[in-house]
């Protein structure tokens, strides 16, 4: 059912205080429902969060992160406050109540094709800063933290009455494949912290400068941060030279261990196994078809290495 934008930008004036003229655009209606609010004087980002996931201590750590990056000089899109001094409102809507976050709006705009090498020596330096300031995030909320388990395991279960038995059988032994690749990498130590946990050029913006603004961190967590080094790059070969720009200048801010980029494209499969509830993939066949698909390319890739 269509929001009724109107309710909405009255929504906005008593939540926010906005005066004047508010637009509201629907950008993008996935897990999350991500809308675009003009004042007359700025640009914001709403989001409408699905009931079913994220939970509001899940959102609340999320908020915490964002606020921890900002004071340590990581360029993010934070949260604003509502007029109660609240980041985390309520919005009813279709019958039910959907949590609600307003955003800063990114600076710059996003980066359109074709990516050029100098983009992705940027990208590297901005996640290396990302993760090196992270180091000693502490929150009192919580998140799942994104582990085989979380990954692969559940994820093997949520999928198992949505797909041919087929597709489910290789779901699973690719899954068990997979976990036994990346505990060989373990037994030598993967850097772990905290990750964006959906770091691609598609949640960034860049400035006139070249400066990189993240945004997006729905997905973020405690994770291993070889999930970041852009493993799917292996997967063509004209992505090795961005690849390897992106390395160079992540490694120029805080060092990272062969064995970490080395497992980097297994740690990749397992986060594109990825599925959670609330996630569109467990509601839409086309969507749960590519990424079953995406898997598919990754076991091809391996053929004989797992």
């Amino acid at each position: 059912m269509a929001m009724d934008n109107s309710n909405l930008k009255i929504w906005l004036e008593e939540r926010y205080g906005f005066v004047g003229n508010i637009s509201v655009e629907l950008l993008r209606s996935y897990t999350n429902d991500v809308y675009l609010v003009k004042t007359s004087s700025d640009r914001f980002i709403l989001k409408l969060y699905s009931p079913v996931w994220p939970s509001e201590s899940e959102i609340l750590w999320e908020i915490d992160l964002l606020n921890h990056l900002k004071r340590k000089g990581v360029r993010i899109s934070a949260a604003i406050n509502a007029n109660d001094s609240k980041c985390v409102s309520t919005y009813f809507v279709n019958k039910e109540n959907k949590f609600a976050v307003l955003f800063e709006y990114a600076s710059g705009s996003k980066p359109k094709p074709p990516f050029d090498i100098a983009l992705y020596y940027k990208f590297g330096q901005a996640a290396a800063l990302l993760h090196e300031k992270s180091a000693d995030f502490v929150s009192k909320y919580s998140r799942p933290t994104l582990d085989l388990n979380y990954l692969i395991d559940e994820s093997t279960a949520l999928v198992k009455d949505l797909i041919s038995n087929d597709d489910f059988n290789f779901f699973k032994e690719f899954g068990s494949k997979l976990k036994v690749k990346i505990n060989d990498y373990l037994k030598y130590g993967l850097d772990w912290g905290i990750v964006h946990g959906d770091l691609t050029l598609d949640n960034l913006h860049v400035g006139d400068d070249g400066s990189i603004t993240f945004y997006d961190f729905d997905s973020s967590g405690q994770g291993w941060r070889g999930m970041e080094l852009q493993g799917w790059a292996v997967l063509g070969e004209e992505s090795r030279s961005k690849l390897e720009a992106f390395l160079k200048s992540y490694q120029e801010v805080r060092g990272v261990n062969k064995n970490d980029i080395d497992a980097s494209p297994y740690l990749q499969a397992a986060q594109d196994m990825w599925l959670r509830r609330g996630m569109k993939a467990l509601t839409d066949p086309k969507v749960l078809k590519a990424q079953i698909d995406q898997v598919k390319t990754w076991s091809q890739y391996f053929n004989d290495k797992l």
